[in-house]
């Protein structure tokens, strides 16, 4: 039987300084002038070393190789893409086993190695256009991986699966993030409308680009909920998502979802991000997670196979 008690929060948490140096004496005369000049010299031809090496080193620059403009460029995250400019678009992903949520550390985001993984890392990757990767994660096991039909076009997908020595079944919550790194760095909107879910974004330096999620209509059972929120920082996307989690007793289990905000889109000053989150009962290989805004659950049938796709091109134009 379902309870309805209303949503609870979750709460994971329950003198002057002495200089450095002292003051050096007070000097007057030309050689002060003359040693002034000298080191400002010196720092200069430095600096303009340094200026130099920046040039040749930065990873940004007009002149980057276009088939490289999207990739996995997210070390220190177990799966995510963005693109490789100065104002990139960010998305990853995070998950987490509902039965054994008890901290912040549970959820899978960050490569920790106190989450005490089996095994995680890319058994195929060319480095431009392609990579698959296999994680085991306690009952359940991961693949995720990415190709690009060409530079400005990419598809990623999350495979799902409950290991056979696994006798009980599991049930897995998957987050799927989207976020600019800089309030100032573009907009996003997502629209429901039309057979796909998908989300458009502005990019200031790429220009419009689209996001759709796909499945192979082969039903499953999903519980779909959605939220905007802001971060302080991209390193902080996992403890912002977590502030907008709510839950709701059913039973003897404990349902977690996004308790989506409205007015928190109109905030300024902070980096934008939109999430899905999305309740897979294993035994079957992935989910399709649909993005809307709104308040609330969404309860639908999805199928096998989860599918993102995005381009970036002129306004309005698929990939």
């Amino acid at each position: 039987m379902t309870s309805n008690n209303k949503p609870k929060k979750v709460d994971f948490k329950k003198t002057k300084r002495k200089p450095l140096l002292d003051a050096p004496p007070k000097q007057n005369g030309w050689k002060t002038v003359a040693v002034s000049f000298t080191g400002l010299a010196v720092l200069g031809v430095v600096a303009a070393i340094t200026y130099q090496g920046y040039l040749e080193t930065r990873l940004v620059s007009n002149d980057v190789d276009s088939n490289m403009l999207w990739g996995s460029y997210r070390p220190g995250v177990y799966f995510g893409l963005k693109s490789r400019e100065e104002h990139p678009l960010v998305t990853g992903l995070m998950w987490y086993l509902p039965s054994q949520l008890r901290s912040l550390s549970d959820i899978r985001h960050s490569c920790e190695i106190g989450d005490n993984l089996r095994k995680y890392g890319w058994t195929h990757h060319d480095g431009r256009n392609f990579g698959i990767q296999e994680i085991v994660d306690g009952s359940i096991s991961l693949q995720t991986s990415f190709v690009k039909s060409n530079p400005s076009s990419w598809t990623a997908k999350v495979d799902v699966k409950q290991r056979k020595s696994t006798q009980i079944k599991t049930s897995v919550s998957l987050i799927w993030y989207v976020a600019f790194e800089s309030v100032d760095d573009g907009f996003l909107n997502v629209s429901t409308a039309g057979d796909h879910p998908q989300i458009d974004a502005m990019s200031f330096s790429l220009g419009g680009m689209e996001i759709k999620f796909l499945n192979n209509n082969v039903s499953v059972s999903t519980d779909v909920s959605t939220t905007c929120t802001f971060s302080n920082s991209i390193d902080k996307v996992k403890e912002a998502i977590v502030e907008t989690f709510a839950y709701k007793k059913d039973g003897e289990s404990v349902k977690y979802y996004l308790n989506s905000k409205a007015e928190q889109c109109d905030v300024c000053g902070h980096r934008r991000l939109w999430t899905t989150r999305l309740l897979l009962h294993c035994r079957v290989a992935g989910i399709l997670p649909p993005v809307q805004l709104g308040i609330g659950e969404w309860r639908y049938l999805s199928g096998l196979g989860w599918y993102s796709t995005g381009a970036a091109g002129p306004a309005g134009v698929a990939g």
